[in-house]
């Protein structure tokens, strides 16, 4: 559950687990998820309505940007995300700017939040987005729509514990990828941890409709 948060403690604060990555394989500018080597990313998230419109169009320096590392995912929410979320509501600002964004999209005080529903893992959807330095300003890419996910058979799909450099040793953000997808695209890599994931036996990838998708079981 999202509870209200104080003005102190930026919106920004609840998106952590999505910005592991950013500390050991970041840098990046104009990120890109290539499969073996080669393609194009896909186009960052469409921006939300109201107060936060302006960060898809140029039209505020929250959005500036020389990096990726610069960037973060945000809500246009004052409530923060409650997953599954909806490619329009995640947004991307600049890092240093999260107290400026809280008090304009919060204003003077912090509404009351509804309590989140309790999505599955297959459902959860967050971790499929990055935050990017894309032409000078942040944007919201969503991974499933780079090749990152593409395929054109089963075989091609795997799951991976999250979409950091180093895959997750533990957690559960498992996301389908393309077994090819190149998610270090620092040089030199950093050093990973010496784990092997424990990978779940109650769901399992697909190519559906030329994306590897992530599926659960039938009980």
């Amino acid at each position: 559950m999202l509870a209200p948060m104080r003005k102190s403690a930026s919106i920004v604060a609840l998106l952590a687990l999505g910005l592991a990555c950013f500390g050991a394989c970041g840098g990046r500018v104009r990120s890109e998820r290539l499969v073996g080597g080669a393609g194009t990313a896909g186009a960052p998230a469409a921006a939300g309505n109201g107060a936060v419109a302006g960060l898809a169009n140029g039209g505020s320096s929250m959005s500036s940007c020389l990096q990726d590392d610069d960037c973060m995912l945000v809500s246009n929410s004052c409530c923060g995300f409650c997953e599954p979320v909806d490619a329009p509501s995640v947004q991307a600002i600049n890092r240093r700017t999260s107290d400026e964004y809280t008090d304009m999209i919060c204003g003077g005080d912090i509404p009351p939040c509804a309590p989140c529903p309790q999505p599955t893992v297959v459902d959860r959807n967050l971790k499929y987005f990055e935050p990017v330095c894309d032409a000078g300003r942040c944007a919201a890419l969503d991974l499933r729509k780079t090749t990152a996910t593409e395929c054109a058979t089963e075989a091609e799909c795997v799951l991976r514990n999250g979409t950091s450099c180093c895959e997750s040793c533990g957690g559960s953000d498992w996301v389908a990828v393309n077994a090819k997808a190149n998610f270090c695209t620092r040089n030199p890599s950093p050093e990973c941890d010496d784990c092997a994931p424990q990978k779940p036996d109650y769901f399992t990838t697909e190519c559906a409709e030329g994306r590897c998708t992530l599926v659960a079981f039938p009980l």
